[in-house]
């Protein structure tokens, strides 16, 4: 096996454990557990950092410019992809909300009848 794979395998394996210890730190129960967890995420993600920037030196990551074109047709596709989602959510929300028989609740079933998913966002906010 010759430096280069041994370097993707390291970049790998990193980068998974990095994965590991997020979800650690997000699932943690007590700040003392989160704390240790964190350290040790920025911990990784700085050999993560190393091991990218050799590979990078060495040619075998080589990284490329995107024009910027390219980058606005990127961030539209996810600026939508997350207005779906809040639509979505609020929908849920609303209709969870909906089940009370609260004064707000009624308001929200009423502009849940006349209004769509997109135009309750703007009410709420």
């Amino acid at each position: 096996m010759n430096d280069q794979n041994l370097m993707q395998d390291l970049l790998i394996a990193v980068k998974e454990t990095c994965d590991l210890f997020l979800h650690a730190t997000v699932e943690s129960s007590t700040p003392e557990v989160r704390s240790a967890f964190n350290n040790s995420l920025f911990e990784c993600l700085r050999v993560q950092n190393e091991v990218y920037a050799k590979m990078e030196e060495k040619g075998w990551y080589p990284a490329t410019q995107v024009p910027p074109a390219k980058i606005t047709q990127v961030e539209r596709k996810f600026a939508q992809q997350a207005i779906r989602k809040k639509d979505f959510f609020l929908f849920f929300y609303l209709t969870a909300a909906s089940r009370t028989r609260s004064t707000e609740s009624y308001i929200t079933r009423s502009a849940c009848r006349s209004k769509s998913v997109g135009d309750l966002l703007m009410i709420t906010k």
